[in-house]
């Protein structure tokens, strides 16, 4: 999935809604089709009148494999195979399906009083959803829902992890997306008011993030004159001036699904470093240079050859709070997902088997086997992250090649390609 970009939005037509409960009208980019269709169940809906909601809550689905009608379906048919819980609706690319009330208590942020104060909307990205498209949407029902209460998003806009630790919304986690979703559901909390009031629309934010240098623990800004280590990271001191050598993105972080922080670079473009930091690998290369703007610019695609230092691949990668980085894959944490409270930010989930498989040392067929699952097996995993794509057929017949390896532990522990169950990471 490619990370986020903006169509430079200027006059964007909005289309007023009354849904069950809210305080007032709600209003929705008119590009979207929007379906009302509250769901009726004790496993899903509370029946607990509440009106003093404060957040709303940003979650998605953890589906590959579905688009909104589809879990909108599941939802109505009491969410067979998992907890009870609810939401006011899944958005994707180009549907929204409201299914909860907004005026009640809703069973979706994992703690009591989450449910109480916060409304929740599940993002769809499965099946041949547009991610671009269907984030941009989940933001613009964020900004209606905040709009309508007149809530800051800067304060009231939280993701599911906000309330327990739970990694989710795991697609905008796993991106470093945190600012930018709330930079986004500002922009249409503004286009919201101005439909409301007649007003004039907001300026169109920034499509790009800011390029972040690395900070010292004195506050300054490393300026590249000294190795330095910093979280974890080993930065190595190398300021040369150097070229791309082909056209190369400039993002936030050492990773391919990182933030880009402008324009991507022409080939021949001359920039000036400061070193370079271990990050994601990506063709064979680990590297990433530092500019003294603090982009991350992939090694791959710069003329000039990263100074080595014996030790640096001892060192972990440079990723956001939260992720472990080993041998060049990022791997991302594996919450528990029951109904105890107390396990609720424990690592470690336990995945059912559908289908007889090996288990590797890496991610990857190549690796060593080091035991096998069969159908019906139950084991517990603490981390998942992608490794090789091997090719899958859903129940519908569609074959597609998944990626998504689930790991035992970082260091050690076996590698169970997800394809042998029915489960994915959320």
């Amino acid at each position: 999935m490619a990370l986020p970009t903006q169509t430079v939005e200027t006059d964007v037509p909005m289309k007023p809604y009354n849904f069950p409960g809210a305080k007032r009208v709600m209003f929705v980019p008119a590009r979207i089709a929007v379906h009302v269709g509250i769901v009726n169940h004790s496993r899903v809906r509370s029946y607990q009148r509440f009106t003093g909601q404060t957040h709303s809550t940003f979650h998605d689905t953890g589906n590959p494999r579905t688009r909104a009608a589809g879990e909108y379906r599941w939802l109505a048919g009491g969410r067979q195979g998992a907890g009870a819980g609810g939401y006011q609706g899944i958005i994707d690319d180009a549907e929204l399906y409201v299914a909860g009330v907004f005026d009640e208590v809703t069973w979706a942020q994992g703690t009591a009083f989450g449910n109480r104060v916060s409304w929740a909307w599940e993002l769809a990205f499965g099946g041949n959803t547009n991610w671009n498209r269907a984030l941009d949407n989940a933001c613009a029902v964020h900004g209606a829902t905040l709009e309508m209460a007149d809530l800051n998003p800067a304060v009231a806009l939280v993701q599911h992890q906000h309330w327990y630790g739970k990694w989710c919304s795991a697609q905008v986690l796993n991106r470093g997306l945190t600012q930018w979703v709330i930079n986004r559901v500002t922009y249409w909390w503004q286009q919201c008011r101005a439909a409301r009031t007649g007003g004039a629309p907001p300026p169109v934010p920034s499509e790009y993030a800011d390029p972040v240098l690395p900070i010292l623990s004195d506050g300054t800004a490393w300026d590249g004159t000294v190795d330095v280590t910093i979280n974890g990271s080993k930065y190595e001191a190398q300021r040369i001036t150097a070229r791309t050598t082909t056209t190369l993105n400039r993002r936030q972080w050492a990773g391919v699904e990182s933030l880009l922080t402008g324009p991507a670079l022409p080939e021949n473009t001359e920039r000036e470093m400061l070193g370079w930091v271990k990050g994601e690998l990506v063709n064979g290369i680990s590297e990433w240079w530092i500019d003294t703007d603090g982009n991350r610019l992939w090694a791959g695609g710069i003329d000039a050859t990263p100074k080595v230092d014996p030790n640096w691949q001892d060192v972990p990668t440079e990723l956001p709070p939260g992720l472990v980085g080993v041998n060049g894959r990022v791997y991302y944490p594996l919450f528990y997902d029951g109904d105890d409270p107390a396990q609720q930010q424990r690592i470690g989930r336990t995945i059912t088997v559908h289908r007889n498989g090996d288990l590797y040392r890496w991610a990857d067929t190549a690796s060593d086997v080091v035991g096998a699952v069969t159908e019906g097996d139950a084991r517990t995993f603490r981390y998942w992250t992608r490794g090789e794509a091997l090719p899958l057929v859903d129940k519908d017949g569609n074959e597609y090649l998944e990626n998504i390896w689930y790991a035992e532990n970082v260091a050690d522990g076996a590698r169970m390609w997800s394809g042998l169950s029915e489960e994915r990471p959320a």
